[in-house]
């Protein structure tokens, strides 16, 4: 959240219960997948939250993104692999049109 508010850019954190493991290790225990991601972003209600539906994933789990794409019809972009790298990625990177 820290590194979000960071950079300064106005976004939405979809927060994933990983029982206090990071991504990697939630992705490899199955506590971060394409299913419980789309549950979070249905139960915040980030598809009426904004209109460009388009949804950054950490790139340690870039291989989840077909999978959203296909179940949320949403653009799904793969984002930096560690969270320092937010910032940047948001500032530079990131374009909601």
């Amino acid at each position: 959240e820290g590194e979000v508010e960071n950079s300064k850019v106005p976004a939405y954190i979809a927060v994933v219960d990983t029982e206090g493991l990071g991504v990697l290790n939630a992705y490899a225990d199955d506590k971060f997948t394409a299913e419980r991601i789309i549950k979070a972003i249905k139960e915040y209600g980030m598809m009426e939250k904004v209109r460009h539906n388009k949804l950054i994933i950490p790139g340690l789990v870039a291989a989840l993104k077909m999978e959203i794409q296909e179940e949320t019809g949403w653009e799904v972009i793969v984002g930096p692999e560690d969270a320092a790298g937010i910032p940047a990625f948001l500032k530079n990177e990131w374009s909601p049109n």
